[in-house]
């Protein structure tokens, strides 16, 4: 599985896909468009909107022994060509689920009905590529007749296994919704928890109790888009949401016990694993070393596909079946991580977690469904712990993938805990960039540079550059690069240590620009920012700001250009400099001649803080313009008489 997508093992399948985001009741098909007189006007009071969703329900009818019923009901007004994308409409379910009932229609502006006809309905399966081994299904079909202006509706039942776990209700999408709401009935003797986050928009709820049932009723109006922005955190949790639970998890220890026995005897060693592991740890006294064997092994033997078949959402294969098959996703490479440190006797426990894609965990409801990932964590015979994640096939032993840290895990050992994963110092998420340029009296240039990549840098370079073939590394480079450092040519590429992980990936070349200096009269001029430019301020362009500014890791970077000048020029500039430091992070630059022919450019930029509250952004803005002010100084030489 792409990292970018992020890893599932259980929000992908189970129930959480199967009734993710639409809905349902149980009032029919409305017989005419005059059903929904709110849907004149929408265009003056939402101008940029792609459609409106006039309607968005659900009706869910919990059942302690007899399978959960749930019906939905939507309707969409198209307002242009781009919200005919909603005309398309896929309905996923699994192998223990069904959905049945689906009735569509479309409203067009002059009154006419065009229905769908059941023909038209399709089933596919849902992850044909993503997910390698999935029983995850769809209904897929096309509303009619769409054209700017019409109403889509649509409904249809669904029917999920008996205390089924229904997944989170969002209120608030990426177009406006006049109207959304989710009623759930649920036997008085069934666990049913929820935790209502509003984001601001009032929502109204209503409990009626009734026979040995209670309605639980939630309701929503006039809710305007999500608003997306640069840097912003994962969507879903930023939206106004109600999160549920039906499990009997009374606390997250719980949770981790269910998953120590849905694993059961699956991270044992058999003989074959024994002497693998005798293999790799031979003439090894040290647990440390060991276990590097053990993880490197698997990290780079084991392939990464994605296994999503019923229960398999959630419970890993045996690692015995993982060892011989040489595959299996996130939680079968823990396991036999686990089986295969264990055989060296050494401590690991499996680790679930909500990796940076995926957002981080709500505590307030106990749903072992809010993971998405499984690594692993060992406790070495003096103490140490050492967090590992095997599915990152670029990073190095003893380090977390950036998207992996500084969240909410839930260790699900011998005594199952929710703890913070390990964040790393800022240094390690390390840009060095050097440059060592030849300027000549025509303004033109030639030279060298090199570029150092450590940590998150690192792993998505190598990430890339492992899926291309060597004679395409330079049209790789010049497409890459040259938007950042505008030079014309670049030339002679080596890219060292892509497959060591332990040192800096690095990448040289050399370079010829076309004219980068302008010459007035006997001045000759050019910018830093000609060689390496400061783009940040680029990606805030804004004055203000609705999301917080989530950057995905702390970021470090260095640059440093030498430049040599004709000897007989004089450099007029002098040393100039200037530096900062802020909540946000710290820079410094400066510009100085070091001997006669020769002068440096330096910039050093962090940031430290990856979280920036929209109270803070326009002080953060200031500070990357701040940081921009250096590529603007003029750096001037003067023909000497």
């Amino acid at each position: 599985m792409r990292k970018k997508t992020t890893r599932f093992i259980f929000c992908s399948t189970g129930l959480s896909i199967l009734i993710s985001c639409t809905v349902l009741t149980r009032k029919p098909l409305p017989a005419e468009p005059n059903t929904y007189p709110a849907s004149t006007g929408l265009t003056s009071q939402f101008p940029d909107a792609s459609a409106v969703f006039l309607l968005n329900e659900a009706r869910v009818e919990l059942n302690e022994n007899r399978p959960t019923l749930v019906k939905r009901h939507i309707a969409v007004k198209v307002m242009n060509k781009r919200g005919a994308d909603y005309a398309n409409v896929t309905l996923p379910f699994g192998s223990d689920s069904e959905i049945s009932h689906i009735k569509a229609k479309t409203l067009r502006p002059d009154g006419r009905i065009v229905r769908l006809n059941q023909n038209q309905v399709f089933e596919i399966n849902l992850f044909p590529d993503f997910i390698f081994y999935s029983d995850v299904r769809a209904k897929r079909f096309s509303m009619p007749a769409v054209e700017t202006g019409c109403i889509l509706e649509y409904e249809w039942t669904q029917r999920l296994p008996p205390q089924a776990n229904i997944p989170r209700w969002n209120f608030q999408m990426q177009e406006p919704v006049l109207q959304s709401s989710i009623t759930v009935i649920c036997p008085r003797e069934l666990s049913f928890h929820f935790a209502i986050h509003d984001q601001g928009i009032p929502v109204s709820a209503q409990t009626d109790p009734y026979r040995q049932y209670i309605k639980y009723q939630w309701n929503a109006a006039n809710i305007p888009p999500l608003v997306t922005e640069t840097a912003m955190p994962p969507m879903e949790p930023q939206t106004s949401h109600i999160l549920f639970s039906t499990t009997n998890f009374q606390s997250w220890k719980d949770a981790g016990n269910y998953f120590v026995r849905l694993s059961g005897d699956r991270f044992k060693a058999d003989d074959s694993i024994h002497r693998m592991v005798r293999n790799l740890t031979e003439n090894l006294t040290n647990q440390k070393e060991q276990l590097k064997n053990i993880f490197e092994y698997i990290r780079n033997s084991i392939r990464y596909i994605a296994i999503e078949i019923g229960i398999g959402g959630y419970q890993p294969h045996s690692a015995s079946r993982v060892f011989l098959n040489k595959y299996g996703d996130c939680k079968d490479m823990t396991g036999l991580l686990i089986a295969m440190a264990s055989a060296a006797g050494i401590e690991v426990s499996p680790v679930l977690l909500s990796n940076w894609y995926h957002g981080r965990i709500d505590t307030s409801v106990v749903n072992i469904s809010q993971f998405n990932h499984v690594i692993a964590l060992a406790t070495l015979s003096d103490g140490t712990e050492i967090w590992m994640d095997p599915t990152e096939k670029y990073e190095a032993f003893g380090n977390l993938p950036w998207y992996d840290q500084n969240t909410l895990a839930l260790k699900a050992g011998t005594d199952p805990v929710l703890q913070n994963t390990p964040v790393d110092s800022i240094g390690r998420n390390l840009s060095t960039r050097f440059w060592s340029v030849d300027l000549y009296e025509d303004g033109q240039a030639t030279g060298t540079v090199e570029l150092r990549f450590t940590g998150a840098h690192a792993i998505e370079l190598r990430r890339q550059l492992s899926g291309i073939r060597a004679q395409e590394i330079t049209a790789w480079f010049g497409q890459e690069l040259l938007t950042l450092f505008p030079v014309s040519k670049y030339y002679v590429i080596q890219i060292a240590h892509i497959n060591n992980l332990e040192r800096p990936l690095t990448i040289n070349s050399g370079f010829i620009t076309n004219k980068i200096a302008f010459q007035n009269d006997d001045v000759l001029s050019l910018y830093p920012g000609s060689f390496s430019a400061f783009n940040w301020p680029r990606l805030f362009p804004n004055q203000d700001r609705q999301h917080p500014v989530v950057l995905r890791h702390p970021v470090s970077t260095r640059d440093e250009i030498l430049i040599r000048y004709p000897q007989s020029w004089e450099y007029l500039t002098g040393s100039v400099s200037d530096s900062l430091r802020t909540p946000f992070g710290h820079y410094s630059w400066s510009i100085d001649q070091s001997e006669h022919g020769t002068i440096h450019f330096k910039r050093s930029f962090d940031i430290r803080r990856s979280v920036i509250s929209p109270s803070d952004y326009t002080e953060f803005v200031r500070f990357l313009s701040s940081v921009s002010s250096g590529d603007q100084t003029l750096i001037q030489f003067k023909q000497s008489q």
